[in-house]
């Protein structure tokens, strides 16, 4: 059976918002499903989770379907950093340029073949 072409979206600022929103939704999601309960560390001290990133990076790669569904391609793995992300926000900021610009060099290598 012959592969299937990928159809690549072109990144615009319309995609690329539904994408920032679709990827803020996600981690809602993601942070509703975690157990609540009280804090084992007393107020103002750090303990073994004080240091971990809010974000790791098994988690980002389950967004791969959210780049497929706003862009035609799934998350490159590749971008993820290595030890996770601080923030949502720092996620989005390193994950989505890389992503829009691997993108465009892909339609822009289409385009003179």
């Amino acid at each position: 059976m012959p592969a299937t072409a990928i159809k690549l979206v072109e990144p615009s600022e319309t995609t690329i918002s539904g994408l920032k929103d679709a990827l803020r939704k996600w981690w809602q999601d993601q942070q509703a499903a975690w157990p609540k309960g009280p804090s084992t560390c007393p107020e103002g001290e750090e303990d073994l989770w004080s240091d971990m990133p809010e974000i790791d990076s098994k988690a980002v790669a389950r967004t791969a379907p959210l780049f497929k569904e706003h862009f035609g391609i799934g998350l490159d793995v590749r971008f993820i950093r290595h030890g996770g992300y601080r923030s949502l926000e720092d996620m989005v900021n390193d994950i989505v340029p890389n992503m829009v610009k691997k993108i465009k060099e892909r339609i822009s290598k289409r385009a003179v073949a």
